[in-house]
């Protein structure tokens, strides 16, 4: 199939009046104003934070004919702010929209401060950004649909915020670093600890103190038990 196909580029009748005429005109020239697109990303460079992209509509020329835009290579959008970032792995194949910027950003870009325009050209994908959007093919659970969700695109690892409290669902949970915890805590499964356990008040196993619990049928004495068998 040719990326190429012939379609009429105006409604006939415009030609038959001024009004028809003007809008013509306006057409054509909206065909030269970029604004924003979605795309379908072929690669992402996360050094650089550049990602090249499809954009997923072509492009209607003045004849008439519609044919494939060039992939383009701009900045990911990456949420940033305070020293703090949200990170996604941005992969081949992920949809999202190709934004356009008002004027030439490529100094900006470079220097990270307030820079002249370094071309007069304006309303150019070149100068914008990336922006991730799955658009739709959502997988969220029923129980989730009325709760924050960050999650994988299938659900098997997730965390789910509500008004009241806070789910993580996930086959394996890593923690790095000291956790302090106020509250209860419920554990189904076991405990496996490689260093020490302190309790400060008591630890109770199978109902028996540790604290509290005594050793019938011994006599009192100077003597001591000996420390317990590893």
């Amino acid at each position: 199939m040719s990326d190429i196909q012939s379609l009429p580029s105006y409604n006939p009748s415009d030609t038959q009046s001024f009004e028809g005429g003007m809008r013509i005109f306006q057409n054509h020239l909206l065909k030269l104003i970029e604004h924003s697109i979605p795309c379908v990303v072929q690669s992402y460079d996360l050094a650089s934070n550049t990602v090249t992209v499809m954009p997923a509509v072509k492009l209607a020329l003045t004849t008439g004919e519609y044919m494939q835009r060039s992939v383009i290579k701009v900045t990911a959008w990456k949420l940033h702010g305070g020293g703090f970032q949200i990170h996604y792995p941005i992969k081949a194949g992920d949809t999202g929209w190709l934004i356009a910027a008002d004027t030439d950003t490529s100094l900006f870009k470079q220097e990270k401060s307030v820079s002249d325009p370094n071309t007069y050209q304006k309303h150019k994908y070149q100068f914008g950004y990336y922006l991730p959007d799955k658009m739709n093919g959502f997988n969220i659970s029923n129980d989730d649909k009325d709760r924050l969700v960050l999650q994988n695109d299938d659900g098997t690892e997730k965390i789910s915020i509500g008004e009241n409290d806070t789910k993580i669902t996930t086959n394996k949970l890593y923690i790095v670093g000291d956790v302090d915890i106020t509250g209860d805590v419920n554990v189904t499964g076991k405990v496996d600890v490689s260093t020490t356990v302190t309790a400060l008040t008591d630890v109770i196993g199978g109902g028996v103190s540790l604290k509290g619990h005594i050793h019938g049928g011994v006599f009192s004495g100077p003597s001591t038990t000996t420390p317990p068998v590893i």
